[in-house]
């Protein structure tokens, strides 16, 4: 046990012993205070002591003990006690140990014979460890000299709050991550209070409102905050008045942070609840059961796609009808379904140029796998020989058979060599050419890598296309047969038994994303060549992909201007340039094109625009080439790297603003410019990843979107402020 060397310790009235957490003189253990019989302050802090003992609290006038290790009951301190601090935070970690106090203990008793004295309380924590004090609030009428009052993360202690208005010093009260249940129905603040915290309670929806009422009427009529802070929730339990009244304290200069429920979805707060539109890879209601209707690249089969345990879209999202009829486990199950033998036996090349192979043996066996010998022959080329075609799905593109992982196996029985080396197995474009196509049998980030085979024995190899060769439109959207070729030189002799081809993870794109405001705006393509990806390679992607057309899923190959987009079914921005909208949309990108357009095109409607290569973004309404037309942010942060959440308002009244929150803060980037945008209301349907409207080159978005929430209407700025701060918690956003 440790000890405290002092002489005379019996006439010590204030011991301190405190330490910067980068210090190694730890006392660690147990602290005896016997010898301190006159002892009135103990301030022992980042120290990792274990328990504190014999420490005579019923004269203590300070008790501050914290950032330790100290799991204890604390007693009944004496009448002249005016600072209790046992807190836990993550600035001191004495040797490298996170402190981690643990007390227990009923409050109301703890302090029940200080309540004239007692200035400050806190019993806090933002470590994981957490301190455990129980039971009942004191009656505050009688703590008139408090100070500071923070219970927060003591999940035991629950109750009610009873009016602070006696507390005529009172500048800090904070009890959140509580079990408190309700306030007094007289309950009111004093003209002190500059922070106030309470949230991820379980308070009753007419006392929460109460307290901000009391805030409201006490904070707006005496003080013009400039730092001060106001943390409420749960959100879903105020009222519009009482939103009302949280915006008026904003604008007086608090920061207002209201929180959502651990509990709620962002679409199921009060703040955010009357959303136009709701698309998400999140859920956003509790009766959001399902994202989005999505279509297996290989084979075209269609599934509803919902959320997993953690409420995103994933491997593990439930997925449910099926157009196939069948039944599978999760989204995993489906993206890694094995569909066997996707090309058909294989066939002479009908060219006279690569028709010089015998073939014979060709059987198909009791698993749907082949066999089959060919022999080079003598005739045109430089070689002679000619070339084996195993012909594709008819139904699969170019743009699908890129985004399929295909295993090829068998065993080889016979393999002699010819002329020069052959026997090369390649992807080709259909049943006569040379090859050559950018097809379904490359490996993920190489042209025209081949299997050659020079041995007998078992062979099993994984390819699939990386289609970033493709220059032509239209090569790229109407191709539609691929194939594998066998190339022989003359003399070249090749048997191969149990030969099969299997898709083994799929890729998706997305046919509808399904809008969770309970509007029914679904965002829907039926044009295979049009929906955006989201999945590949047996893996559901973070965010809906909208790529360029001969793109790859790392958006680093963009060649020819893509199509992918996706069409509501109503103009959700209805109104014209008098009318106000808010719209929150979370995306990645490095390239200019449309994130959201309702019509947008010279006279009519609006559009969101992500431009400068991903650097900026704007809102457009009717020419969108003049700059009395669009609002925007220049050189603020890149999107190409990491999503980020934009916050578009268009208020009818000229004081149009975006945010953007950069990576690394909380804190957005704001422009705003005073611009007439003269336009009609809209009458075309929205879109997703394009505008309506006269699309062409350069209008299409390229990159990865998340989220997209539009309201019709100008939210208040603590709406806008809480949507943010929800969004940003719930996506990670960084």
């Amino acid at each position: 046990m440790p000890e405290i060397s002092v002489n005379h310790a019996d006439q010590i009235r204030k011991l301190k012993v405190s330490t910067r957490p980068s210090a190694n003189n730890s006392l660690g253990g147990t602290v005896d205070m016997e010898r301190f019989v006159n002892i009135e302050e103990i301030e022992i802090t980042n120290h990792g002591i274990s328990s504190i003992e014999n420490y005579y609290p019923e004269q203590l006038q300070i008790f501050s003990v914290q950032n330790n290790n100290i799991k204890q009951e604390l007693p009944t301190f004496g009448k002249d006690l005016r600072i209790l601090q046992i807190y836990n935070d993550d600035v001191a970690k004495p040797l490298g140990t996170d402190p981690s106090n643990s007390f227990s203990g009923n409050l109301r008793k703890i302090i029940s014979k200080c309540y004239k004295s007692l200035s400050v309380v806190d019993a806090s924590s933002s470590m994981l460890s957490k301190n455990n004090l129980s039971g009942l609030l004191p009656e505050f009428k009688q703590y008139t000299n408090l100070y500071t009052f923070d219970i927060s993360d003591n999940e035991k202690i629950e109750g009610g709050i009873s009016s602070l208005a006696d507390c005529r010093y009172l500048k800090t009260f904070k009890a959140h991550n509580t079990s408190i249940s309700g306030v007094a129905e007289d309950f009111s603040v004093p003209n002190t209070i500059r922070v106030f915290s309470l949230y991820n309670v379980p308070i009753q929806e007419d006392s929460l409102n109460r307290v901000v009422k009391a805030l409201y009427d006490t904070l707006t009529s005496t003080y013009d905050s400039t730092t001060d802070k106001i943390d409420i929730g749960p959100a879903n339990s105020l009222t519009d008045t009482s939103l009302g009244y949280l915006d008026t304290l904003r604008t007086r200069g608090f920061d207002v942070n209201v929180r959502s429920s651990n509990t709620h979805n962002l679409l199921d707060n009060s703040f955010a609840r009357n959303a136009s539109l709701g698309l998400s890879v999140h859920r956003l209601k509790a009766t959001s059961s399902v994202a989005m209707r999505i279509r297996r690249s290989w084979d075209n089969v269609e599934i509803d796609v919902g959320f997993d345990s953690s409420g995103k879209v994933s491997n593990n999202s439930p997925v449910s009808n099926a157009s196939n009829n069948k039944t599978y486990v999760n989204a995993n199950d489906f993206l890694t379904e094995i569909i066997y033998q996707p090309f058909a036996l294989p066939v002479v090349a009908t060219n006279s140029s690569y028709n010089n192979v015998l073939l014979e043996n060709t059987t198909t066996n009791a698993n749907g796998s082949y066999n089959f010998k060919g022999t080079g022959q003598a005739g045109a080329g430089t070689n002679g020989g000619g070339r084996l075609v195993f012909v594709g799905d008819s139904l699969i593109s170019e743009k699908d058979s890129f985004r399929s992982r295909l295993r090829i196996s068998g065993n080889v029985v016979t393999t002699t060599a010819g002329g020069t080396p052959n026997r090369i197995l390649k992807p080709g474009n259909s049943a006569n050419s040379n090859g050559g196509g950018v097809f379904n049998f490359m490996n993920a980030n190489e042209q025209g890598v081949n299997i050659q085979f020079t041995s007998t024995g078992q062979f099993s190899e994984e390819r699939f296309g990386q289609n970033d060769v493709q220059t032509s439109s239209s090569n790229y959207l109407t191709t539609t047969l691929g194939s594998l070729q066998l190339i022989f030189n003359s003399g070249d002799i090749l048997q191969i038994e149990n030969f099969k081809a299997e898709v083994i993870k799929h890729s998706a794109t997305v046919k509808t994303w399904y809008d969770q405001s309970g509007n029914g705006d679904d965002f829907t393509n039926t044009t295979i060549a049009d929906q955006p990806m989201i999945a590949h390679d047996g893996t559901m992607l973070d965010g809906v992909f909208f790529a360029a057309q001969t793109e790859n899923v790392t958006g680093t190959s963009a060649v020819v201007e893509g199509t992918d987009e996706l069409i509501g079914t109503s103009t959700i921005i209805a109104g014209d340039n008098t009318s106000d909208f808010s719209a929150f949309i979370t995306a990645q990108g490095n390239d200019d094109g449309y994130l959201f357009a309702n019509g947008q095109n010279t006279t009519t409607g609006v559009g969101l625009y992500m431009k400068n290569g991903g650097n900026s973004a704007a809102i457009f309404s009717g020419s969108n080439n003049s700059a009395n037309h669009s609002v925007g942010i220049t050189n603020t942060v890149s999107f190409s790297s990491d999503y980020k959440l934009l916050d578009f308002l268009y208020d009818g009244d000229g004081d149009d603003s975006i945010n953007v929150t950069p990576s690394g803060t909380t804190t957005p980037t704001v422009a705003q410019a005073a611009v007439s945008m003269n336009f009609n209301a809209a009458t075309e349907n929205a879109k997703v990843g394009n505008r309506p409207s006269g699309p062409s080159e350069g209008t299409h978005f390229h990159g990865k979107i998340k989220e997209i929430v539009i309201y019709d209407g100008e939210l208040k700025s603590v709406q806008r402020s809480a949507i943010q701060k929800e969004i940003q918690d719930r996506l990670s956003l960084t």
